[in-house]
């Protein structure tokens, strides 16, 4: 298995992961983003007898880390969000402490 290495002289970023929002700044692009701290398609769940819905997954509930698949699927949609092709140096990522 091979790791991708970002280049020395790449972007940095940073990510703020918050339990409603999550927020990213690529400084260097003067790209912000700032988007809901869901993931993905919908799960579905079902409840006693009531028929199976769709809601959205929250990686981050109450301010902790839930589901730690569902961040890194999370920050990696967001990083996407701000550039597809975008191969970062450093990343300075804020998660919340309870």
């Amino acid at each position: 298995m091979t790791t991708a290495t970002a280049p020395p002289d790449g972007p940095r970023a940073a990510l703020d992961l918050g339990s409603s929002r999550i927020r990213a700044s690529v400084p260097a692009l003067d790209v912000i983003v700032d988007r809901p701290s869901t993931v993905g398609g919908p799960v579905q769940i079902t409840t006693g007898r009531r028929r199976a819905r769709a809601v959205p997954a929250r990686p981050i509930e109450h301010g902790m880390v839930a589901d730690a698949g569902a961040c890194t699927r999370l920050t990696r949609l967001t990083l996407m969000e701000a550039d597809p092709g975008l191969r970062l140096r450093h990343v300075l990522l804020a998660v919340p402490a309870a």
